[in-house]
């Protein structure tokens, strides 16, 4: 059977930045994952050549088209999804879907990969953890430290129990001279005003952001139900699809899917790198993340190489029958 090219692209953003500086103490966010937005302006160019923006539903409820079509969401909350990307959405006239994580909107706190971001910043030069059993010191004047720390961060903040990632987070901050400052993100009268625009749909991130697959049940319930009623409640409107957090395969399982459908969701986005034609039931939805390169043809190589990839693997299977 001859493989037919996929033509179904779904994108997901994080956060942005108008341009080189770095974020200051206030309203802070780490911008290692920040697309500049010059260079949104350029990748909606490019793709506006060859594809039709889309919404998400749209994308994942219609048949097969002839046709390239995107979908954009942004995930997390960032108040710089507003004041800086809808604007040029907008512009391109681009619907998206932007998926809220509650707790960062309702309570000044940073998430933990921005309160590891800061610490990298302004800790110097040694920052002690203790994640039991045993302490770890880095030097964060070092790069590799600095490496070590992040890395092992990830694993302590999203594999570790609660009780350990928060042992860790009361680490980090009790090493960081000063204040911690606000996070970034959007306010619930922002949001609800945001939803004004016919360009801006809403879809539910949890309350806390918690790697699902690591949770009871009931805790997965509790996360989507909360964040679901808490953002419908902010903006008067529904909120009918999901992203799971993180989105990796290791971040969700059938147990998450099932909760997803029970709570009313229409389906739910993963991180897992396809294209749209190939997801196999609306609650694995396949997503590309976008990465922060100023190269556009990098973007365009991350994006198109998806798809080469599947046909060298179709040819594969075809030749050796």
């Amino acid at each position: 059977m001859r493989w037919q090219m996929s033509k179904k692209i779904i994108l997901v953003y994080h956060a942005f930045c108008a341009g080189e500086t770095s974020s200051g103490n206030e309203n802070y966010f780490g911008r290692q994952g920040a697309v500049p937005i010059a260079t949104l302006r350029k990748q909606l160019s490019w793709l506006s050549e060859f594809a039709d923006f889309v919404t998400l539903e749209k994308i994942l409820c219609s048949g097969p088209t002839d046709t390239w079509q995107v979908a954009v969401t942004m995930d997390d909350g960032y108040r710089n999804n507003l004041s800086l990307a809808l604007p040029v959405f907008e512009q391109f006239e681009v619907p998206v879907t932007w998926f809220v994580t509650t707790q960062f909107v309702k309570e000044d706190i940073l998430p933990w990969w921005d309160l590891v971001d800061f610490a990298v910043r302004v800790v110097q030069p040694e920052l002690s953890i203790d994640p039991g059993p045993g302490c770890v010191s880095f030097d964060l004047t070092d790069p590799s430290d600095q490496k070590d720390f992040r890395s092992r961060s990830k694993r302590w903040f999203l594999e570790a129990s609660p009780e350990v990632a928060d042992r860790v987070r009361k680490d980090i901050e009790a090493g960081i001279p000063g204040e911690i400052p606000s996070n970034a993100f959007a306010q619930p009268s922002e949001i609800k005003d945001a939803c004004s625009s016919p360009w801006l749909d809403l879809g539910a991130h949890t309350v806390t952001h918690p790697n699902l697959a690591r949770q009871s049940s009931q805790d997965v319930r509790r996360e989507m139900k909360e964040g679901k009623e808490k953002l419908e409640s902010w903006t008067n409107q529904p909120v009918d699809w999901f992203a799971y957090p993180y989105g990796g395969r290791a971040h969700w399982d059938n147990c998450t899917k099932k909760i997803a459908f029970e709570e009313g969701f229409d389906g739910a986005v993963t991180t897992v790198r396809a294209y749209a034609d190939q997801r196999k039931d609306l609650f694995e939805v396949p997503r590309l993340t976008v990465p922060n390169t100023r190269a556009l043809w990098k973007t365009k190589a991350w994006i198109l190489a998806t798809n080469t990839c599947r046909e060298v693997f179709q040819l594969k299977q075809e030749w050796i029958g």
